[in-house]
């Protein structure tokens, strides 16, 4: 009995495996969004920490508020360095995942025994030649991970993890990674003597890559409570 339930699990485990590597770009993108086809609504309350060089930002706390399918609003006191795009990692929220033909699949890689659908997002008009690539968990058609490079060269990382709510995986942390190549200059308050403060350049510091990151923390979602249009009118939106 033991042999024939492990046969069926590894006939199981095959099917899936060889169904995800016949899959198509915007196949891929639409199982993505399959999950969140019920997601009309929600809010919630985020801890967001920075640690970027000669860069300095308390913990600040914010109310993040969404509509399905793009309205999207943030609520803060004061200044938040909160990266908007790319913040929840699923199709609705991102126009750029509502064009899977933009996208190729880049290549198919497997770490830890988990798998993963790498996609490139293919913008024929940029003339810097960014490259994004969406790390797709083939097991669960999550957005695990987002690289943003230029010329090949790394610019940034988002990380995501996960919180089951309600059927829904909805980010529980979101962490920002960010490279400086050029560095960021050391930076001083505006006084007396310089009112408008003062950098240093081309001290050795400056000459390396400096590496800056933001994370955000969830808590305290409210799904589908039903979100009137009006609350995204008229509203000032944080720093991005």
């Amino acid at each position: 009995m033991k042999i024939r339930i492990l046969i069926i699990l590894l006939f199981c485990m095959y099917s899936i495996s060889s169904a995800s590597d016949t899959l198509s770009p915007g196949q891929v993108l639409m199982k993505t969004q399959l999950i969140y086809s019920n997601l009309k609504d929600f809010s919630v309350k985020a801890k967001v920490i920075a640690d970027i060089p000669n860069f300095r930002m308390p913990v600040k706390t914010v109310e993040f508020y969404y509509k399905n399918p793009d309205l999207f609003e943030a609520k803060t006191k004061g200044f938040a360095l909160v990266p908007k795009y790319c913040l929840l990692p699923f199709s609705n929220s991102n126009k750029i995942l509502r064009t899977p033909q933009n996208f190729k699949i880049n290549k198919r890689v497997t770490i830890d025994k988990k798998k993963y659908i790498i996609l490139q997002y293919i913008n024929d008009n940029d003339k810097l030649k960014n490259k994004i690539l969406f790390w797709v968990d083939a097991y669960l058609w999550r957005i695990d991970k987002i690289n943003i490079l230029q010329q090949d060269k790394l610019l940034s990382t988002i990380d995501f993890s996960y919180q089951n709510l309600d059927g829904f995986w909805l980010p529980d942390t979101t962490l920002f990674t960010m490279i400086f190549p050029k560095g960021i200059p050391n930076a001083s308050g505006p006084s007396i003597s310089d009112p408008f403060g003062g950098s240093q350049f081309g001290t050795l510091q400056n000459q390396i890559d400096l590496e800056g990151q933001v994370k955000i923390i969830f808590s305290d979602y409210k799904i589908n409570k039903g979100i009137d249009d009006n609350f995204f009118e008229n509203r000032n939106e944080i720093a991005h």
